[in-house]
């Protein structure tokens, strides 16, 4: 974003300033990303085909067709493991002979040199984006939301400060529900389903009065027919 139009033609030099809360939100989802594509590969030879850095979050798609919360759970606690243990975050240029002595996760795509950033002893991708300087500083990932598609499966994570905004969210919104509900978050579940079942119970008993009603009114209605021909006509 410039404030002004640069002049065409002329060499001028610019100060710029970096949105650091911008860059450092997609530092720790970027971070992230390597880590969780590395944990798929390491724990179920998934590969991921696809990646998308989102305003509000983040997915990648991974070439399985069904994936059980249970395992994306235990690649989560894999990920923040590695997360916690604030390993060094290595980006550098290497040239083609170092190059092909690393163990890459996926080949690049462009000549040498070529830009490699490797999540010490865990993992090694070529990769142009912004990254952090150890894993520490990602703080915690989060697997919110698996979706399925056809041969594939889009893992929906959150990292960082992210995570901790759709937690407060979250707490916010049960601390809203067992409040009105005056009862603890670890009842919830219970008390969520007694309101559904007291729910059933009263649409089947307004259907049953009503039933009642209808044939209370037909009578009504009958005392004060009128006799047309063969029929009886009420008004």
């Amino acid at each position: 974003v410039l404030e002004r139009t640069l002049p065409k033609g002329e060499s001028e030099d610019v100060e710029g300033e970096i949105d650091w809360s911008r860059r450092f939100d997609h530092m720790q989802q970027h971070t992230g990303q390597h880590i969780l594509s590395a944990a798929f590969e390491r724990m179920l030879d998934g590969d991921t085909v696809g990646f998308h850095l989102g305003a509000e979050a983040s997915t990648v798609d991974i070439n399985l067709p069904r994936l059980e919360w249970e395992a994306a759970m235990a690649i989560e606690d894999m990920v923040n493991r590695v997360v916690w243990e604030n390993r060094p975050v290595d980006v550098r240029f290497v040239s083609n002979e170092e190059l092909e002595s690393l163990s890459l996760r996926r080949p690049p795509v462009v000549e040498a040199p070529v830009r490699i950033v490797e999540v010490v002893g865990f993992d090694a991708n070529p990769c142009g984006g912004t990254h952090v300087a150890h894993t520490g500083e990602i703080g915690l990932l989060k697997v919110v939301r698996l979706d399925y598609r056809g041969d594939e499966t889009r893992v929906e994570f959150l990292c960082g400060g992210r995570a901790l905004s759709d937690y407060r969210a979250r707490s916010g919104a049960i601390d809203q529900l067992t409040a009105r509900l005056t009862v603890g978050y670890w009842e919830l579940d219970e008390a969520v389903q007694r309101l559904q079942d007291e729910s059933k119970q009263t649409r089947q008993e307004l259907r049953r009065v009503h039933k009642r009603l209808l044939e209370a009114e037909a009578g009504e209605l009958t005392k004060t027919a009128i006799l047309r021909g063969s029929y009886r006509v009420a008004q």
